[in-house]
């Protein structure tokens, strides 16, 4: 196995943790459900090992398994939540403060975060969001074009940013 170059699958769930866990955080919004995603997503990488020479083709099929682990937590989570807890997302740290489009972000429904998140920040096309994300290529166009449209309704109404928005 040669993937991200590394030789062995526990140098490869090590790399891939990182990224495992950003996409769990994407979903979640929570430090301690976003680890659990993503243990178990390299967890299900250690088990699985594919036999994948692509690093994209590897790369997509693992953010899709850390999307589906993201949803599982979220799920669970959900189904176990109970009536005391806060259901707020803790961003930590002072990222909180600092990043006005990121609290933008939190507002998207998923449906929209995701693409957002993986076209922008990852640099994926449209069709490989949509293997990530299990939808069609249509979908994936619609949600982002929604999304922009969201973003910037949210970014005016609510005064997050000062000045003039940049439309598409």
């Amino acid at each position: 196995m040669r993937l991200l170059g590394v030789k062995s699958t526990s140098e490869l769930v090590e790399a891939c943790w990182p990224e495992a866990y950003r996409i769990a955080y994407s979903v979640l919004r929570n430090e301690p459900d976003a680890e659990d995603a993503a243990q178990e997503a390299c967890a299900q990488l250690h088990v699985a090992s594919p036999d994948l020479h692509d690093e994209r083709a590897f790369k997509r099929w693992f953010y899709r398994i850390a999307v589906r682990k993201a949803y599982d937590v979220a799920r669970h989570r959900h189904r176990h939540r109970h009536a005391d807890t806060a259901d707020v997302a803790t961003l930590g740290h002072a990222v909180e403060d600092s990043v006005d489009l990121g609290r933008a972000l939190d507002r998207l429904p998923l449906t929209q975060r995701l693409p957002v998140i993986f076209h922008y920040y990852y640099g994926f096309p449209d069709n490989e969001i949509s293997v990530i994300l299990g939808t069609t290529h249509a979908a994936v166009r619609v949600r982002l074009f929604a999304a922009r449209r969201s973003l910037r309704r949210l970014l005016e109404t609510d005064s997050i940013v000062e000045g003039s928005v940049c439309h598409d």
